[in-house]
Formats: structure tokens, sequence, C-alpha cells
């Protein structure tokens, strides 16, 4: 492997690519020795420190972990030079069924149990051999001995080290030729994918000539001539923004899935649409979402996060369509049960299958907000139960059991609960399939086209069987309570091909408009339908719409529905703008 010397310190000119596929190569010559994964922190300490600086250049490669050395590389006759950091290292090779075991020695407890639920979920193919969390003391000759006996019958290939710079450096140059594996320093690599927000020091400082202080990374930049910034921190944040980047395109076609669905709830309001078209369309969400949940954070956080997202826009919202219908109504009677409806977050207070004369709650153009609050709390619930579900197949079983039974029960209830408590139960379930889904990465696996007749032969004859259903208002079709299994198999099997069909079109304009309108969820789903009445009525002042039957009827619906979409995208601009000038 090429090297660029840095001040006195060999590191690697290499790619991402090119990294794995040497290590996948290599492995048998590079078991007993080690990696190190270099910033401009350990780069500049070799400088300083010649026993360092030997520590460093004993590795098999330095990878160019910072910014700074890959561009310095660039700048020095290595145009093909790219960073490689240590987590993305790790991620890459935890993704690949290469069939390399991997060993993990270092961080703290917490992290390391942490790792050992989140990882074999997140990354089916990984073979994990051992994870120790060292003392933070000195070891005694008999501890440090049987720790590397334990890596070495493991039998692992790889041996992450995770004791943090320079520590693991001198740790691996000092164990070099005593482990079977390949040792490789990451550094804070385990708690980033532990998800534990560290206290870390982003600035390391050195004295100068005069007393003064100035950040290592900067003076590097100034003496080397390359892009100077803050970039201890600035690199941190790109690496994660580069993750999570990475992670919304790995799953983009959830958010055509969410788009499509969206824009069927939309047109069904402004028009209505054929039963096999709409009745998994809110059940999606619910799938989706339990397909993208990521392990590891705290409860607490989670429904802090869930708060924010949901209930801010929902009383936010609602707030302003209040006023709005109180300029036009003025009718105190009235916009005082529309206060109460925001309150009680339901529709109606019966279901239309047993009473013909319903109260209908949500009557100022924020019927379709029931949901936000229904997402909320089920959260709550699914948070709650989500980790020892999928860490037990048993336990998943029986919860599921037990959710359908008290869907059953709860659908008794003479009339709808606030905030849709009664259909939490099944809601969850359907975000622990999804999470289960997930797990064992259905929707990235190739189906053939048997898989996807089959599942369509079910899904059309399930809904044809069991009858209309309406999850928002607790109806589950024909058989009432006993309809809760069949909704279930509606609702997995119809958004099942609504995700396949949203993969196959992910790709093309259409998917990329789709997916525009599926990360505009909250925005849309709170004023479309405000939206569509306001078309509606400066319409009618202009048009029969009323007597418009066909072509025109159509064309008319596809234009109420896009004006609905564009407005309220703009109104969602609008306030994040002024969210923005205010965080300023």
């Amino acid at each position: 492997m090429k090297t660029c010397t840095i001040l006195g310190t060999e590191i690697a000119v290499t790619t991402m690519e090119e990294t794995v596929r040497y290590i996948e190569e290599h492995m048998e010559e590079l078991r007993g020795k080690y990696i190190c994964v270099s910033n401009v922190h350990t780069t500049v300490t070799a400088y300083e420190d010649e026993s360092y600086r030997k520590v460093q250049n004993g590795a098999a490669f330095a990878l160019p972990d910072g910014k700074p050395l890959s561009l310095y590389s660039k700048k020095h006759g290595f145009p093909e030079a790219e960073r490689v950091t240590g987590p993305d290292l790790m991620g890459e090779l935890f993704a690949r069924d290469n069939g390399l075991t991997h060993y993990f020695y270092g961080g703290s407890e917490a992290t390391i149990r942490t790792l050992r639920e989140k990882l074999p979920k997140e990354y089916p193919h990984l073979k994990i051999a051992g994870m120790v969390s060292p003392p933070y003391r000195p070891l005694t000759k008999e501890e440090d001995a049987a720790q590397v006996e334990a890596m070495n019958a493991s039998g692992a290939d790889i041996i992450w080290i995770g004791l943090g710079a320079p520590k693991q450096e001198r740790y691996m140059f000092e164990h070099q030729g005593l482990t079977q594996g390949v040792m490789v320093g990451v550094g804070a690599g385990f708690d980033y994918y532990a998800d534990v927000d560290a206290e870390v020091e982003l600035r390391v400082v050195i004295p100068s000539d005069a007393g003064s202080q100035a950040p290592v990374q900067t003076l590097f930049c100034d003496k080397f001539q390359v892009p100077a910034a803050d970039t201890w921190k600035r690199e941190e944040e790109q690496r994660r923004e580069k993750v999570m980047t990475e992670a919304k395109a790995k799953y983009q076609y959830m958010d055509v899935a969410r788009g499509l669905a969206l824009l069927l709830v939309m047109i069904s309001h402004a028009h209505g649409l054929s039963s096999f078209l709409i009745f998994y369309y809110i059940q999606i969400f619910f799938i989706i979402s339990g397909y993208i949940y990521k392990p590891g954070r705290s409860y607490r956080d989670n429904i802090r996060r869930k708060a924010k997202r949901l209930l801010v826009p929902y009383f936010g919202y609602s707030a302003l369509l209040w006023c709005a219908y109180a300029l036009i109504r003025r009718d105190m009677g009235e916009m005082k049960q529309s206060l109460f409806g925001i309150f009680y977050s339901r529709f109606c207070l019966y279901k239309n299958a047993t009473h013909t004369e319903n109260v209908y709650l949500l009557d100022i153009a924020n019927g379709a907000m029931w949901y936000l609050t229904a997402f909320f709390v089920t959260c709550l619930l699914f948070y709650l139960i989500a980790d020892k579900c999928l860490a037990s197949a048993k336990t998943m079983a029986v919860t599921s059991v037990v959710l359908v039974a008290v869907t059953m029960a709860l659908n008794e209830l003479p009339i709808l609960l606030p905030w849709s408590m009664d259909i939490v139960p099944v809601a969850a379930l359907l975000m622990l399939v999804g999470a289960w889904m997930r797990r064992y990465e259905f929707f990235e696996r190739k189906w053939n086209l048997l898989w996807i007749f089959v599942t369509l032969v079910v899904y059309v004859g399930t809904v044809v069987f069991n009858g209309r259903l309406n999850m928002s208002i607790r109806e589950y079709g024909r058989f009432d309570s006993f309809s809760v299994p069949f909704f279930l198999v509606i609702s997995l099997t119809g958004s099942t091909l609504c995700i396949w069909f949203c993969k196959w079109i992910g790709h093309t304009k259409v998917g990329s408009g789709l997916a525009y309108i599926g990360n505009h969820t909250i925005e849309l789903m709170c004023l479309h339908m405000f939206g569509l009445e306001m078309f509606e009525v400066i319409a009618s002042h202009v048009i029969p719409v009323q007597e418009l039957t066909g072509v025109a009827e159509w064309i008319y619906v596809a234009v109420r529905v896009g004006a609905a979409v564009c407005g309220s995208l703009l109104f969602g601009v609008g306030v994040s703008w002024v969210k923005k000038k205010r965080g300023r």
C-alpha cells in the first residue's frame, strides 16, 4: 500500500474500498500485526514524540482518519487519496458477508452491553467472537496474558481496540506478534456504534513559545496549507452527517412509500378511491416507522424526540386552524366543540357502523391530524417493549398474541377513546412487525414474481372477504372484533406490495417526487385538508364543481390535490424559515 510521509509518519494513500479489499485479501499476512487509524492529533503527537512515531510507523499501515491528512496527500502527488475513518471502516466490514470474525476490546461495560445487543440486529452477517471491557487500571502481567489468550481462543480475525489514542496504539505495538488476529485501533468507534453521547475534547492544545495556546489542528493546517477549519468538531459532524445520508439513501424507498401513501390519503379526502388502494395506507406508516427503528437510545430520549416531532406541530397547526376558522365562522358554540376536539384528538366520538348520528370533533380541516397523537401514544408503548421483543422470538410471539387480544377487547368499547388509545395495541404490533422485518432485511432481499403474485392474491382475497375497514375510527372489518387478524393480514400484505412497488420506482423522477412528499409528512398531514377545502371554496365561484364528471372531474381532482400539496409545502418552508431566524 502506498504511503505519504506527513511530519515523519507514513500515512496510507488509499480509499475505503481499497482498504476493505486489502484487509479481506491479506488477512493471513496481517495476523499478529496492527493497523492505526490516524488523525492530525496523533500525527502531531508522533512528530513531537519519537517513541510514539515509532509506534505509528510500526503498524501494517496508518489510515488517514483526519480530513487534513488525505488533503495533504492530495496536494503532494496522490490525487487518489481519500479519508478512511475508524467508524466507517467498522461499518463497512460489519456489513460484509466475508466470513471474518470480530473481537471487541475496550470501551465501558455499558458500551459493550449496548454493542452486544445492537450489532447483531443491525448487521445480520456480523460474526462476533467476543467482547471485553478491560479495567481502567493497568493490568497485571497475568491479567494481560489472560486477555490475549481469550482473544486467540476466540479465533477472531479482526480485533477492534477501543482504548483511545495514544493508549490503544501503544497497546497494539506492545502486543504485536502475540495475537492471532489483526488489531485495529478505532478510538471512540465503540461509543459511536453504541450511540453514546460522550463528552469528547475536540481541540488539543500545545503551548507556543510565547506561552499562548493554539489548536494543533490549526497549526497543522497553517503549516501545510490545507483548508483550515475548526475541523475536529466539523469533521465529526460531517462524518455523522455522511452516515445519516448513507442510511437515508439506503432506505430512500421508504420515503417514496410514505409519499405514495400520503398522496393516496390526500386523493381519497379529495375524491375517494378504490378500497384496494386505501385499506393499508395508514397502517403502512406504522410499519415503516418500525422498520427504520434504531435501538439504543433511552426511553426518555425517544419520547422526548417524538414529542417534539409530533406534538409540537399538532398543537401549533391546530391552534392556527382554530384561529382561522374562528374568524370565518364567528360561532363560539361550534368553536368550543372544535377546541374540545383538538384536545380529544379523535375524528369522531363513535364508530360510524354503530351510530348513524355521530359527533364529529376534528371539524376544522384537521381531520387527518388524529394520526400525530395516535402515533405518539403508540410510541409510548412501542419503545417500552421493542428491544425485549426484538431480542427474543418467543417474547415477540407472546406479545403479539396479547396485543391482538387487547385490541379485540378495546374494540367492544362504546366510544372511541381520546388520542386513539384504543388502537394503540394493534398499531404497536404493526411497528414491532416492521422492526422484525428490518432485522431480517426483508425489503433488501430480492423477491421473485411468484412471491409478489402470492402476496397480491392474499391481499385482494382478504380485502374482499373482510370488507370495509378504517383504522382511524376503529373499524377492522365486517366481523367486528374478530376481523382484527384479517385487518393485520391486509395491513402487512398491502404495505409490502406498496413498498416493493416504491423500491422499483425509487430512482425515477416519479420516485424522487414521492420521496420529497414523504419527507414532509407532518406539514402535509396537518394542512392538506385546509388546502383542499380552500381550493374548493375558490373553485366553486369559478366553475360548476358539482357538475364535473369523467376526465374533467379527475383533472379537477389532480389540480386540487396538487394545489393543496404545494400550498402546504410552501407554508412548511415558511415555518422552517421563521424557526431558523428565531434560532439565530
